[in-house]
Parts: C-alpha cells; sequence; structure tokens
C-alpha cells in the first residue's frame, strides 16, 4: 500500500462510568493525564492526519478542549456501556467521519487511553507495518507463564491443561506466547466489515516490552505505572 494520499484517522476512545477503576482516563502519570499523553503521543504521528476523540462524556469533552483534539461527535449512550464493542466504537466512528464530514479512511488506528508507555514511535511503527503490505498490525508482549503451565477448570472442579505438553518441565522449553497489549491496532478499514476485525491470519505484530506495555486497568497497574515513571524518569 502506498504510503502516500492515504487518509489515516486515529481514535482515541474515552468513556466515562470505570467501575474497576474510576476516572481512569484522567489518572496522571508524571503529572499528565493519561487521556493527554494519548493525545500528544498521537499528534506526532507522521502518518495519521485526522485525530479525534469518542467519547459519551460532556465532562471528558470539557477536558481535552485545550488539547487540540477534534471531538466531531458525542459519542451514543448505547456505545458508552460496560460490555460495548471497541470495534462498534470505532465503526461508529468511521462512518459518522465519512457520512458528515466526507473523510472516507482507507486506514485506521486505535489508541486506548491508558497506555501511558506508549510512544509516537509505536503509533507510526504499527502503522508502517500495514503500509508495507499487512491489512492489520497490532503492538503485542511476551507471556510471562508457560502457556503448558496453564490450566482451566472443569464442571467438576478439577484442574484440565489448556495444552498437554509432557516435555516441558523447564520454563526454557515452553512455547514463547504473546498477547495484545493494547497499545496499537492498525487495520484497513474494509475490515470493518468483519464482526472480529482483527486479529486475523493476516495480522502482523510489533512487539513491546513488559514495561512499555503497562496497560492501566486496576489500581495495581497505577501504582506500578508510577514506579516505572519515577525510575526511568525522575
Amino acid at each position: 500500500m502506498s504510503k502516500k494520499k492515504l487518509n489515516i484517522l486515529g481514535i482515541i476512545p474515552a468513556r466515562s462510568g470505570s467501575k474497576r477503576l474510576p476516572k481512569k482516563n484522567e489518572l496522571k502519570i508524571g503529572g499528565i493525564s493519561l487521556l493527554e499523553r494519548s493525545i500528544t503521543a498521537a499528534k506526532k504521528s507522521k502518518y495519521i492526519n485526522r485525530l479525534i476523540f469518542s467519547t459519551e462524556s460532556i465532562e471528558y469533552i470539557k477536558l481535552v478542549k485545550n488539547l487540540d483534539i477534534e471531538v466531531p461527535f458525542v459519542r451514543p449512550d448505547s456505545l458508552a456501556k460496560d460490555n460495548s464493542s471497541s470495534w462498534d466504537v470505532v465503526r461508529h466512528a468511521v462512518s459518522f467521519m465519512a457520512d458528515n464530514k466526507k473523510f472516507i479512511a482507507d486506514i485506521v488506528v486505535l489508541l486506548q487511553p491508558n497506555c501511558p508507555f506508549r510512544t509516537t514511535k509505536h503509533i507510526d511503527d504499527v502503522i508502517d507495518i500495514v503500509l508495507s503490505g499487512a491489512n492489520s498490525a497490532l503492538s503485542i508482549k511476551k507471556v510471562d507463564y508457560p502457556l503448558e503451565w496453564m490450566f482451566r477448570i472443569d464442571r467438576e472442579g478439577t484442574l484440565k491443561n489448556i495444552i498437554k505438553n509432557e516435555n516441558v518441565n523447564r520454563m526454557q522449553d515452553s512455547q514463547v506466547t504473546y498477547q495484545p497489549n493494547g497499545a496499537v491496532y492498525a487495520l484497513k478499514t474494509t475490515l470493518l466489515k468483519n464482526k472480529l476485525p482483527m486479529p486475523n491470519n493476516g495480522t502482523r505484530t510489533l512487539e513491546m516490552d513488559f514495561e512499555e506495555s503497562i496497560n492501566i486497568d486496576e489500581y495495581w497497574d497505577y501504582e506500578l505505572a508510577k514506579i516505572i515513571y519515577k525510575r526511568k524518569y525522575d
């Protein structure tokens, strides 16, 4: 895919009413809120040529008023519930921009604000993967415990191996496994027609390390992020 003349839409979603960590998006690391950190990193991208904020919260809209980010709509309440799909939020934003702003996105980039150590370089590196031919790309981190040593509990309450491999007695003998870290998702908008647009068979990845991958959903995540920031930057 050519890197020129493409419409690349960045979306930063934030809803109010987080139950696990109230006012999560307003929390500060190094004196800067998670929302502001995400907006600042995205605005420096060399590829994103339209950046928007998707929220149902008038309070959040006021909060970002001086951060020079476009707020083209107030997100419908139906897309701001605990069980609302992030991809439905993305679909709504892409459709709204096409129908009301005449901005037809070729690539959409989802940037959740609870990743304080995601940088502009991470964003552009993931976008670059799509521009280089992939249909989609996302950031990942290594899982720090062998999949062969993980279990599920069956209906009788008995532990069952997720993957049975009797030859794995040491961690270094296990398969290296990964998980999405939630920092960056980029995909061609044609994939949005799928219920779950990514990951798919064509998804490629950018690995980030443990500290870069901190994703603040619980109080202990926030405390850990503050410790990491203090050690690295103070």
